[in-house]
């Protein structure tokens, strides 16, 4: 939810809260944790 919404050209902060993060930094971390990358890795490539 998170990734379709910031390619779809919202903010990280937007895409974080609306897949239930508290702010983008948290969304990255989780990310980060359960993949392995960062998720404007995943966007941008």
């Amino acid at each position: 939810m998170a990734i379709e919404c910031s390619m779809a050209g919202g903010s990280w902060t937007a895409a974080a809260h609306e897949a239930g993060f508290a702010d983008s930094a948290h969304l990255t971390r989780t990310f980060k944790r359960m993949f392995g990358m960062n998720p404007a890795t995943l966007v941008r490539g």
